[in-house]
């Protein structure tokens, strides 16, 4: 019958072992996930970042064909005035006046362009300022604390382990005992 208790004492140790392998492994695997989904939260970012950066710089070079159109109708417009002038016989200050009326609309346009595009890559770069922050949460979120086996628990396990052993031998032991003496019934008035 003392095969019973050593079976018992393997089947705790295999228990205590299991139980720390399936830890290890689950911590492994959690590590694991945690690294991809900060992975492909990094990758979604700076797509993110891309897509904005391209999207402002269209933006950018729409803004500079808009002026280079308006400087040569500027152009166009001021050379027809002065031969419009010319032709007219008409010289002076008039004419000085209507061409600086035209470069002072011509730099007004360029200016409000200009200010357009200072409003516009301030929203973007605050746009993808808020995607990194939010980025940062989500990666901080994702990587949370591990619960990793340490050897201190797989001691306590192996010591809960040892003492349900010893219990389930002592209890093993008085079975067998008091079956012994269900044998012998007259064993407790030394007849036996």
């Amino acid at each position: 019958m003392c095969g019973l208790v050593e079976g018992f004492a393997a089947l705790q140790a295999l228990s205590v072992a299991s139980s720390y392998s399936g830890q290890r492994q689950a911590a492994s695997a959690q590590d694991r996930y945690q690294r991809q989904l900060m992975a492909a939260e990094q990758s979604r970012q700076k797509e993110a970042e891309t897509h904005l950066r391209m999207r402002q710089q269209d933006e950018q070079e729409s803004r500079a064909r808009e002026l280079a159109k308006v400087s040569q109708e500027a152009r166009a417009i001021a050379a027809r005035n002065i031969t419009a002038s010319g032709e007219a016989g008409v010289s002076g200050a008039s004419v000085d006046a209507l061409l600086a009326e035209g470069t002072r609309k011509e730099l007004d346009f360029y200016e409000t362009l200009n200010r357009q595009g200072q409003i516009q890559s301030t929203a973007y770069d605050r746009e993808i300022e808020a995607g990194r922050k939010g980025s940062r949460m989500r990666m901080l979120d994702f990587n949370r604390p591990i619960t990793r086996p340490s050897f201190a628990n797989l001691l306590i396990d192996a010591g809960r382990a040892g003492f349900s052993t010893y219990d389930f031998a002592q209890r093993k032991h008085q079975i067998d005992t008091r079956a012994e003496a269900g044998k012998k019934p007259f064993k407790f008035l030394g007849l036996g």
